[in-house]
């Protein structure tokens, strides 16, 4: 009995774009003989699922999508808005597959499990929820990401400058194999450049994957949230340090002005499975459109015998928003491309925290001109739904 691997998924790849497991036998002549594959998920004492597979005449191997099994155990995690660190063991699924063979013993149909293992429950495999375009997938996109050295790269789009405001929250996620990593070092800087003030937050690391919270929740930490609302303060410096090695950095400048506009930030699920998020500033607009049902019922008023009609309301209010970007540069668009096809949409409302919306339409125009210039902005409408239950006499 001999099993061979031929083809199989990386050490970290998304899950939804199939996720192709292909091995050989030796023993494919046996009577009624398939493929058997038990597909594990970290902490399980027994396979969450067992696959067969026939095998077709003339043929020794087959490809198993065990992608079909893993993704039922893996959620979007957006849990760094309220923890500092997001280690993604919701979003990213450790999991690890034993092969097998079924074939008639005597007329007797028999199992040969185990036979070959791809992963085992220490050495594990992991499966990430990130999507790609169709066109844009690749299996080894999280590997060429890291150096040989293991170093980690930001998983978040390339923005010239990000902006944030007090209350509001930004990740930084990051792709790092060699888990390292230990602290995050925040320096605050003035206009003139000069430091203000610095800190750091102790990280812990177990898995390559993980999104840290560098926003307002960080700040606050540290006791530094009152510089997001000083006009002094220009922007501030995230690092991630494995001790006094530099992994890791982004800026994140201070928006303190007056709001006039009424800000938007809107945070997306990105391609490689990040959160990015950017501000919309310019000229937003909101509507709000209530739904009313009601119904009437009878009850007894302060406990006599006398029934009155009760009229019980329940409102459905839905918020439409229009938000225009400012001017964006060729890296900004590309970035804020994908908040266009993401799946999972986000806006801060400083009443209710982060909310999911549906994007609804969305309009751009992309103007080339001889001498390079290319300024642009965006222009998104999304809406979100509120349900309120009241009651009155």
């Amino acid at each position: 009995m001999a099993i061979t691997i031929t083809n199989s998924p990386n050490d970290y790849q998304n899950m939804f774009n199939g996720m192709k497991l292909s091995v050989s036998s030796t023993n494919t002549g046996q009577p009624n003989f398939m493929f058997l594959f038990d597909v594990f998920i970290v902490g399980t004492a027994s396979a969450v699922a067992r696959l067969t597979y026939p095998k077709q005449p003339a043929v020794t191997s087959v490809s198993a999508d065990i992608a079909s099994v893993l993704r039922g155990y893996a959620t979007p995690s957006f849990s760094a808005i309220t923890a500092l660190e997001d280690d993604t063991t919701r979003s990213v699924v450790q999991y690890y597959v034993q092969i097998g063979e079924i074939y008639d013993v005597a007329t007797v149909p028999t199992t040969f499990g185990n036979l070959a293992q791809f992963g085992t429950a220490v050495a594990h495999k992991h499966a990430s929820y990130a999507v790609f375009d169709f066109l844009e997938w690749s299996k080894v996109a999280f590997t060429n990401m890291a150096s040989a050295s293991g170093s980690p790269k930001h998983l978040n789009q390339k923005l010239a400058k990000t902006y944030i405001r007090y209350g509001q929250e930004a990740i930084l996620s990051v792709y790092e194999p060699a888990l390292v990593a230990n602290s995050i070092l925040v320096t605050v800087f003035g206009h003139d450049g000069l430091v203000i003030d610095q800190g750091a937050n102790f990280v812990s690391a177990t898995n390559a994957i993980r999104h840290h919270n560098v926003g307002t929740s960080l700040l606050s930490s540290l006791g530094f949230d009152a510089y997001m609302q000083d006009e002094s303060t220009a922007y501030y410096r995230v690092r991630l340090l494995e001790g006094a090695n530099v992994l890791a950095e982004n800026l994140y400048y201070i928006d303190a002005c007056q709001d006039l506009y009424g800000t938007q930030q809107l945070q997306w699920f990105s391609s490689l499975g990040s959160w990015d998020s950017f501000n919309f500033s310019l000229a937003n607009t909101i509507s709000s459109q209530i739904e009313r049902s009601q119904f009437k019922k009878r009850f007894d008023l302060r406990g006599s015998v006398l029934q009155r009609l009760k009229t019980t309301y329940s409102t459905t209010e839905v918020r439409q928003v229009k938000i225009t970007s400012p001017v964006l540069n060729d890296d900004e668009w590309k970035a804020l491309r994908e908040l266009l096809l993401s799946p999972l949409v986000y806006v801060h409302d400083p009443s209710h925290g982060y909310v999911p919306v549906n994007l609804i339409e969305s309009n751009y125009d992309e103007h080339k001109w001889l001498n390079g210039r290319n300024p642009k902005a965006m222009e998104i409408t999304f809406e979100y739904t509120f349900n309120n239950y009241r009651q009155t006499l």
